[in-house]
């Protein structure tokens, strides 16, 4: 079976910030734009919805639900359809001094002690993905798979909302091929000391 990327698809072609589905009105006959009810999904149905729509990527952000500033001086957006969008970067805390707005992208918050976690998406000897999310016993769980062997080499707690103490994880690839470190598919954020 081909994965996507062989395919010529990259899985953020599928993101937009407010899942939803197209419908056909049965009154008017005229198909709509009809949002998902996100308020009242969970944190792994809404981003399993949002990763799996076929609707085009946008460029539009929702409504800003919560700012939140890391220990590094970072501040973030989080929008609507859990987009988050680092607005600023504190130049005396990054080697590179880079200040200003990124791309915005798809966001989740993981616990400190859940980092390592991760390790498997850094390693350039294997070729992992990002699955969307599955609940379990209530909790929203990220799961890394190894794209040779199809196992699952990785699970970890992931949150909606920011919270002290929580990092920020950006998606903006759900793929690390072999030969790649991450670097530029995700970006784990340092601890949130502050949410507005």
């Amino acid at each position: 079976m081909a994965d996507l990327e062989e395919l010529g698809i990259n899985i953020l072609d599928f993101l937009q910030p407010t899942p939803g589905e197209i419908i056909k009105n049965t009154e008017t006959q005229e198909y709509e734009y009809k949002p998902l009810d996100v308020e009242n999904m969970d944190l792994a149905a809404l981003l399993g919805s949002i990763i799996t729509s076929k609707a085009k990527k946008t460029k539009k952000l929702g409504k800003i639900i919560k700012k939140f500033t890391t220990e590094r001086g970072s501040k973030y957006n989080l929008h609507e359809g859990n987009i988050t969008q680092r607005i600023w970067r504190s130049p005396e805390k990054h080697a590179d001094k880079t200040t200003g707005v990124q791309e915005a992208t798809k966001g989740v918050f993981v616990k400190p002690n859940e980092l390592h976690k991760l390790n498997p998406l850094q390693n350039p000897k294997t070729s992992t993905e990002l699955l969307p999310p599955i609940t379990r016993e209530g909790k929203n769980i990220a799961r890394l798979r190894d794209t040779d062997t199809g196992k699952i080499v990785s699970e970890l707690e992931i949150f909606g909302n920011p919270k002290k103490g929580l990092h920020p994880l950006e998606i903006f690839s759900s793929k690390s091929p072999k030969g790649s470190t991450a670097r530029g598919k995700v970006h784990l954020g340092s601890k949130i000391i502050s949410v507005d």
